[in-house]
């Protein structure tokens, strides 16, 4: 199905909210840029209770790629997409851009089956408030997988983790080898936090490899910790290392990180 405005994208995720109760079938939405490729979502939000794929579509490409907005300080709801209400529940977006305005977040995420970027940016994110503070300007993740490739987060704000909050209780414990927070090919350049983790935060409760987050490949630059005299790059675990500027807080039990660029 194809859709050309921020309404209809609206419609068909409604619609696939109202058939989709226990069906895990792949619902595949395509974002057209024919007639413009810039979705005004001022005021709406999105909710994705099934399993949702968002592609480019028609008339797109490389240089005029759909774009997801919201005016400026919009805060008509904590996030534009939230990811939930369903175990299969979950959303993957390929080759497209997120504008938020500085009035709310990207994606929240709670239980289901996770949020998967590929060649995506998110800019202008401001965490949603949960439990008192603002959390992942851009991406706010609860007991669900995340993984980032080719994607970039850029001038995102929150409390705990400025671009990405991750955290999972003992029970989570997702299918499969990979690590339930992974970030490959990325950057995460001008976020920021006002307490702990410029770019990600991430903790949980287990202590075995189904708590792993692996980055590699990816680059963290100009990320900031608001607080005077925090330093926000901490690990707990097998591996230990030194603060890094303040763009990272982690408390998992095994962090890989590996060709990674802070600076």
């Amino acid at each position: 199905m194809s859709v050309s405005g921020c309404d209809g994208l609206k419609a068909q995720l409604d619609c696939i909210k109202t058939y989709s109760a226990g069906v895990t079938s792949l619902f595949t939405i395509r974002l057209d840029c024919t007639g413009g490729r810039v979705y005004d979502c001022t005021g709406l939000a999105l909710d994705v209770t099934g399993k949702v794929s968002l592609r480019a579509g028609k008339a797109c490409s490389l240089f005029a790629r759909p774009s997801l907005t919201v005016g400026t300080n919009d805060t008509s709801s904590p996030a534009l997409f939230k990811v939930g209400g369903a175990a299969h529940a979950s959303l993957s977006i390929r080759g497209a851009d997120m504008s938020l305005g500085g009035g709310r977040g990207g994606i929240l995420a709670d239980g289901g089956g996770g949020v998967a970027l590929t060649s995506v940016t998110i800019s202008g994110g401001l965490g949603p408030l949960v439990g008192g503070a603002r959390r992942g300007g851009a991406v706010y993740a609860s007991n669900a997988k995340v993984s980032l490739s080719s994607t970039t987060l850029t001038s995102n704000a929150a409390a705990l983790g400025g671009a990405l909050y991750f955290e999972a209780d003992s029970g989570f414990a997702p299918s499969g080898l990979v690590a339930p927070l992974s970030i490959s090919g990325s950057k995460l350049t001008g976020n920021t936090a006002d307490r702990d983790g410029g770019a990600l935060y991430a903790t949980t409760a287990r202590t075995d490899s189904k708590a792993t987050v692996s980055v590699r490949s990816t680059t963290a630059s100009e990320n900031k910790v608001g607080a005077p005299g925090r330093c926000s790059a901490k690990a707990w675990g097998p591996e230990s290392f030194p603060c890094m500027r303040g763009w990272l807080f982690v408390r998992v039990a095994l962090v890989r990180l590996r060709a990674l660029e802070c600076y």
